[in-house]
């Protein structure tokens, strides 16, 4: 059975992993936007900046997949729980604690008030105690 505790530390992970992606993007980005080879300055590095960026990549793209193996079984465990909900209690539980939106998206999705999406994912939190 998932508790409050689990589906809050399952939506950090979400948000940890989220931002792990950004930040892969970021250094693919940089590796694009990299002038072509022998136009950089004359002076001569001490490191290669491209094999720092494609080890970085592999270290984040290491992360992501080590948090997305952690959180395998707590998301189907959750994703479990969220079926059994009715219909609005399920898209806002997925929405907020699956998918990682802020409760300000969940709300415009849903067509809410932040505090009426807010009340709903309270409402469903109190039936788990």
């Amino acid at each position: 059975m998932i508790n409050k505790q689990a589906l809050k530390d399952y939506r950090f992970l979400v948000l940890e992993i989220k931002r792990l992606e950004i930040e892969k993007a970021r250094v693919l980005e940089q590796l694009r936007n990299r002038p072509p080879a022998g136009t950089a300055s004359p002076r001569k590095a001490k490191s290669d900046p491209v094999a720092a960026a494609v080890l970085r990549r592999a270290e984040l793209q290491r992360l992501i997949d080590s948090k997305l193996d952690a959180g395998i079984t707590t998301r189907l465990e959750i994703e479990q729980f969220i079926s059994t909900l009715p219909i609005k209690e399920r898209l806002l539980m997925q929405l907020y604690y699956v998918e990682g939106l802020t409760m300000e998206k969940v709300a415009d999705t849903m067509g809410y008030t932040w505090r009426q999406a807010t009340r709903l994912r309270d409402s469903v939190l109190r039936k788990m105690s």
